[in-house]
């Protein structure tokens, strides 16, 4: 879900009107009716309530999050280049591959992947992918055609590559 798409109530802004609103409520008014007039549960408004400084310090940041911890993921400078890197590929048509994303990335930072192996490239990459929301688009022929017709096609493939290197062998070794 993106971030033009949260949802109303799944943002810290609607968090710190409701215990705004919470904190200065007429006395009289108890926890219980105060959430049931806004649809919410009396311990989700106490806990609001109980966080509004924290409500208070991300709203100034101007940015809506989704719900949980509030961690954001600190990402290196080169991710976010790659990422961009490789956004900008996808609108110009390029078919993007994760042996690409690993390949730009040892270009933009050689240090950090000098002493990885493949599989842990591998996985960082997936991370990585995970983490920018990304997604490898797969080729199939699944639905046009029939695994027979797949065979044939290998077959006559096969038998066209046969005939060419034995003809260039023949031109090579004078026998033709």
């Amino acid at each position: 879900m993106g971030p033009q798409r949260i949802p109303l109530h799944h943002t810290n802004r609607f968090r710190l009107r409701v215990a705004e609103a919470f904190v200065g409520r007429p006395h009289w008014e108890s926890v219980r009716v105060f959430a049931r007039n806004r649809g919410l549960s009396p311990s989700t408004v106490v806990s609001w309530a109980g966080r509004i400084d924290k409500l208070r310090e991300t709203d100034r940041q101007g940015k809506s999050t989704l719900g949980g911890s509030g961690r954001k993921a600190e990402t290196l400078e080169y991710e976010d280049l790659l990422a961009m890197r490789v956004k900008d590929l996808r609108r110009e048509r390029y078919i993007v591959i994760r042996a690409m994303i690993i390949f730009m990335a040892q270009e933009i930072a050689p240090q950090f992947f000098e002493k990885k192996t493949v599989n842990a490239a591998l996985c960082w990459c997936a991370r990585f992918m995970a983490r920018n929301r990304l997604t490898l688009r797969r080729v199939t022929t699944r639905g046009r055609e029939s695994r027979e017709d797949m065979f044939v096609r290998k077959a006559e493939f096969c038998d066209e590559v046969r005939w060419v290197l034995c003809f260039v062998l023949g031109l090579w070794l004078g026998i033709a």
